[in-house]
């Protein structure tokens, strides 16, 4: 019997056109499996997440190392979600966290949100090494529509990081930013400020000056811009003083002025609002303004306590010393005459 009949078919049985289509199919099986092992997109992979072990932070950054990472990417620690995933290559990728309570957890890939790769029991958080800080500070809250002005009461609170003691009267926004040397403010006609004293949650941390109260990475202070977390992004809270998170104590003192200029402006009832013109920063009250331009006057100072006297606004309150007086008409320096001691604590 011939190869192929008078019909043309393949040994009497199949027709040769059909043969010829098969074996073009099974000769594209391998060239298909080529092309799919040639383009498809590799699965990532992580390999490495670095440092292993930190001590606690309320916001810390760490580095996951793998193979075939790509942007837009997240990592989690357990079920919780980096706050960013900040792409450098296809080998490395920084994740910054937040609010992370001490623990060991797996290090989790995911690609939208499907689970990519895990590193079980791969990051461990220790507890900080030294305790945190609560700590008061003045300020205003920046950048704020009107309707977010009317959310803002006492007691609201940003996440973990601040809650509200007590809020002023709002007024047209203005940004404090640097030329040069000194900071100059620029009005900003379609938001509102508003002054705030909160208190804030944060670590103790050491520094180049000494031990000092730090939030997401910023040590507290004036003129320091703290981003205070709400659901729709951060709300800019801009420091004009910290203080002690205790109650302050009403102190009485006396002040000798060097035949100031300010004299015929000087009322009881002025308050030191401080440069920053915040009504919760400073707070002394002058009880008995002075007789003459050379005279003493009196003044109720909210102060604090400390191991070496009284405190207020941060600098001691000592016999002798210079104390810098700014009310909203006028501006003062008197040498300090009378400093009550601090009571002996009872036994």
């Amino acid at each position: 019997m011939s190869l192929v009949d008078d019909r043309g078919r393949v040994f009497g049985r199949y027709n040769l056109v059909d043969v010829a289509v098969a074996l073009v199919l099974v000769g594209l099986i391998p060239l298909g499996y080529a092309a799919y092992a040639l383009f498809r997109t590799p699965l990532p992979r992580l390999t490495v997440v670095e440092p292993a072990t930190r001590q606690f932070a309320t916001e810390f950054r760490i580095v996951v190392k793998g193979e075939h990472l790509r942007p837009y990417m997240r990592v989690s620690l357990n079920d919780m979600q980096g706050r960013s995933f900040l792409f450098k290559s296809a080998a490395t990728a920084e994740v910054v966290f937040g609010d992370v309570p001490p623990g060991t957890y797996d290090v989790v890939l995911y690609d939208n949100a499907q689970e990519r790769s895990r590193l079980p029991q791969s990051f461990t958080l220790t507890p900080a090494a030294l305790p945190a800080a609560q700590l008061d500070a003045a300020g205003f809250l920046s950048s704020l529509t009107p309707a977010q002005v009317d959310a803002i009461k006492v007691g609201t609170r940003f996440s973990v990081v601040a809650e509200v003691l007590a809020i002023g009267k709002p007024a047209p926004d203005r940004a404090q930013v640097v030329a040069g040397d000194k900071p100059v403010e620029i009005a900003i006609p379609t938001t509102q400020r508003l002054p705030a004293l909160l208190r804030v949650n944060g670590d103790v941390v050491s520094g180049p000056g000494g031990f000092g109260g730090c939030v997401a990475g910023k040590f507290l202070g004036p003129s320091v811009y703290l981003e205070l977390p709400i659901e729709t992004g951060h709300v800019p809270f801009l420091i004009t003083e910290v203080r002690a998170p205790e109650k302050a104590t009403d102190v009485e003192i006396k002040i000798k002025l060097k035949g100031d200029p300010a004299f015929p402006f000087i009322k009881a009832g002025d308050i030191d609002v401080g440069y920053s013109q915040n009504e919760f920063s400073g707070g002394a009250r002058v009880v008995s303004p002075p007789a003459s331009s050379s005279g003493e006057m009196t003044l109720h100072v909210p102060a604090y306590r400390s191991s070496t006297g009284w405190t207020y606004a941060g600098q001691p309150l000592r016999v002798g010393a210079n104390l810098l007086f700014v009310s909203a008409r006028y501006q003062l320096t008197g040498l300090i005459t009378s400093v009550p001691p601090l009571p002996v604590a009872a036994p």
